[in-house]
């Protein structure tokens, strides 16, 4: 799933999943995010130039049309 994390929610009607930051690294050109969303760990990978720290609330945005939905049973695309 394509998924952009940011610091606020964006109002604008975006699918959005709110979490809480449990890690973050910077690793040059890119930074890795770790957030906690509901039970689930997720893993986003973020630009360079984009900070967080343990705890901070971050809203997850999912970039709905680059989802692509199969059939677990038939693998049709939905």
């Amino acid at each position: 799933i394509d998924v952009i994390a940011a610091k606020s929610a964006s109002g604008n009607g975006v699918a959005e999943l709110e979490g809480s930051v449990f890690t973050f690294e910077e690793l040059g050109e890119e930074g890795q995010l770790a957030a906690k969303v509901g039970p689930n760990d997720l893993l986003v990978v973020t630009p360079p130039a984009q900070q967080y720290s343990p705890a901070q609330k971050v809203w997850l945005q999912l970039r709905t049309n680059r989802i692509h939905l199969f059939n677990a049973d038939t693998g049709v695309a939905l």
